[in-house]
């Protein structure tokens, strides 16, 4: 007599009680899935204070260096509050970053788990990319307007 096996049943080969060294990749594996979404919150909730604290510097620091703020045209004002634009916009792209999202999903499918991480992870990225590139573009127009203001002796 054959073992014929129906296609419903499954068949158990080979077991072995599972290795230190699996159930540690295991649970890096897990941690990382867990830790994901968290380091990426944990970034924008720090650039959130270190882009807030960039205003009052570069405001300070213009304070320094203009000699005498009655004495520039509209041209040198309006360039000394251009850097301002894009430290606001980064504020508020690292702020939704660190926003908790609603998602709906059933526990019990793995599917539909890895699915609102993805899209949470995404949204995340999105938002974060976009905070960095106006906090770098603020960065870039203080400092040349910084420095104009310095060798043109605002």
């Amino acid at each position: 007599m054959s073992q014929e096996r129906e296609p419903d049943q499954v068949h158990v080969e080979h077991v072995a009680p599972i290795s230190p060294q699996h159930k540690a990749m295991a649970e890096a594996g897990r941690e990382m899935l867990i830790s994901s979404i968290r380091n990426g919150r944990d970034f924008c909730k720090f650039m959130v204070g270190i882009t807030s604290g960039s205003l009052p510097v570069y405001l300070g620091l213009l304070k320094l260096v203009v000699r005498s703020p009655d004495a520039l045209s509209v041209w040198e004002r309006a360039a000394i509050a251009l850097p301002v634009g894009p430290f606001l916009f980064a504020i508020w792209f690292f702020v939704v970053g660190c926003l908790p999202r609603e998602r709906q999903f059933a526990v019990d499918v793995i599917e539909q788990i890895q699915e609102a991480r993805a899209e949470t992870m995404k949204e995340l990225r999105i938002y974060t990319i976009r905070a960095v590139r106006c906090f770098m573009v603020g960065t870039v127009l203080a400092a040349v307007v910084i420095t104009s203001a310095v060798l043109l002796g605002w």
